[in-house]
């Protein structure tokens, strides 16, 4: 068995497709990616906001106060329309971002006491709502400035007037801490990196030692040794998930790493929060949640390597495998999920949530103990499915 474990190790490492996955993808490209993303579209939305919002206004003469703050908004350019019934074309091709309607009598009426409404035109369907910020902000302040002088018309004091608008507050005293809040929020996406990493490496990994092995007809040579076919998959299963363990180990200590470095960089101060309470022991525990998905994704992988014809056609199922095996990750990042349920049994969901709990700092040994042993069992039971299906000529030699 070792024999034949050790040559699957040596025509692995000897594949540079399966070095580029295993070492090279989350080493470098797959932070430098996540990063680069992060900045540009931090950049984007920093754009978006800073950007000119050419705007039209009817009834201006209604409400010189909301006018007035229409023209100092933050990058406004008056442009005339004829009439209201040119809005819809010029939002169209964007002569204007933002159309406002001020009916007649709107001053008239706040004075008096009694609700009134703007019409404001404009897209909301954008990833960064810049004209609805803008105008939320107008509104408030007008808001605050039109209740202040009716209040201050029926003689309330300043004092009397800040308690009418603000009775009561609610001082909020959280049970969680900054780690804890941070840590749900990287949690959600964290784990979705990590395993798919993994399970990258172990997909190029099986479909070689398989599939790949059948085509090249080396599959027979192995099959003359004096080893079980148990034994003949135990060392094949044993390359595959020791190939995703060191794709995970190495995304790991890259990702300890890059954080250690972008906790540094001005804006990007959480992080250094982030690692101020994990240490070397949690960074150990993620890699040791990472392990026992390798073990379930291998046994899966390698059975579908084995049951497919060629290479290409083991590619595709496994193509298909990759996008089942993502829900239950996804599963873990709905909200509500936790580990502290019937979800703790459930594998690879299971590891995403403990993964989360770590970054938080809540994992608990009980928890750590089902995520474990559930996972443990699922593998052994894939492996024994595997080892049943090499036991027949059929899915070997299927051609």
């Amino acid at each position: 068995m070792w024999i034949v474990l050790l040559k699957e190790l040596r025509e692995i490492l000897r594949e540079r497709r399966t070095l580029i996955v295993m070492l090279l993808v989350p080493a470098l490209l797959m932070p430098l990616l996540m990063g680069g993303l992060g900045a540009l579209g931090g950049m984007m939305a920093q754009k978006e906001m800073n950007k000119p919002v050419p705007y039209a206004v009817f009834g201006a003469a209604n409400s010189p106060a909301f006018a007035n703050a229409l023209a100092n908004m933050d990058g406004a350019r008056q442009i005339p329309l004829a009439s209201p019934a040119g809005i819809a074309a010029a939002l169209a091709d964007e002569t204007i971002l933002l159309a406002v309607e001020i009916p007649a009598g709107f001053d008239a009426d706040l004075a008096a006491g009694k609700p009134a409404s703007v019409k404001a035109y404009y897209n909301d369907a954008v990833s960064v709502d810049v004209v609805g910020k803008r105008l939320k902000t107008i509104k408030d302040t007008l808001a605050t400035e039109v209740r202040r002088h009716y209040l201050a018309s029926r003689g309330l004091s300043a004092a009397q007037q800040d308690f009418a608008s603000k009775p009561f507050d609610i001082t909020v005293v959280s049970s969680a801490n900054e780690r804890e809040r941070l840590g749900e929020m990287i949690g959600i996406f964290l784990p979705y990196i990590l395993l798919m990493t993994s399970i990258s490496a172990c997909m190029v990994a099986a479909l070689d030692t398989g599939a790949g092995e059948k085509e090249r007809g080396t599959l027979e040579s192995l099959l003359l040794l004096p080893v079980s076919r148990a034994h003949l998959v135990l060392a094949k299963f044993t390359a595959v998930a020791l190939t995703g363990i060191i794709a995970g180990a190495v995304q790991v200590i890259s990702m300890a790493v890059w954080l250690a470095l972008a906790s540094h960089i001005d804006g990007m101060a959480f992080l250094a929060t982030i690692l101020s309470g994990i240490g070397a022991r949690e960074f150990a525990l993620i890699a040791l949640l990472v392990l026992p998905a390798n073990a379930i994704v291998a046994a899966i992988l390698l059975t579908v390597s084995f049951i497919a014809r060629t290479y290409k056609e083991a590619s595709s199922y496994s193509g298909q495998l990759m996008f089942l095996l993502v829900i239950p990750v996804a599963l873990s990042m709905l909200p509500g999920m936790k580990l502290a349920s019937a979800w703790a049994w459930m594998p690879v969901t299971n590891i995403s949530l403990a993964i989360k709990e770590v970054l938080k700092g809540t994992l608990t040994l009980s928890g750590l103990g089902i995520v474990l042993l559930s996972t443990l069992l699922a593998s052994v039971l894939l492996i024994r499915v595997c080892v049943h299906l090499c036991q027949q000529e059929k899915v070997l030699f299927r051609s």
